[in-house]
């Protein structure tokens, strides 16, 4: 019907169900609830609330220059969600499948990204990373 990959694919990358009435909605749905949750964590790392010590110690392991990289994956991430969130409005699955279709087409990319920024985020509670830490106001 569509050209989208496999079900077996998408119900190993996104935890998609067969059995749900709407099967591309449900895609979407859980697709953009994944980029979401990636936005939040590039949030955290290129914006850090500093009213957290656990956003705080993990930003400082991320250099200026890292972070202008993760502000590039954060503006892709959230064109997508936009794609996504126009899809949730017209309620059209034309654009839930325009949606999935460029997600997917980056997908590996923002994957091997995503995983990149968890490393380092994981290896900064264990003492191995690099901190580099900028003395500024926070207030």
């Amino acid at each position: 019907m569509y050209n989208l990959p496999s079900l077996e694919f998408l119900k190993s990358e996104f935890e998609i169900k067969e059995d749900e009435d709407n099967l591309v909605r449900h895609i979407r749905k859980k697709v953009a609830g994944l980029l979401d949750s990636y936005i939040s964590l590039l949030e955290e790392v290129i914006h850090p609330d500093a009213s957290s010590p656990r956003v705080m110690h993990e930003s400082n392991h991320f250099t200026p220059e890292k972070r202008q990289e993760l502000t590039k994956l954060y503006k892709k991430l959230m064109f997508l969600y936009r794609i996504a969130t126009r899809a949730s409005v017209s309620r059209k699955e034309s654009d839930d499948v325009d949606f999935i279709t460029k997600t997917l087409h980056d997908w590996e990319d923002i994957k091997t990204q995503m995983l990149g920024i968890v490393r380092v985020l994981e290896k900064s509670w264990n003492g191995s990373a690099e901190t580099h830490e900028e003395v500024a106001y926070l207030g």
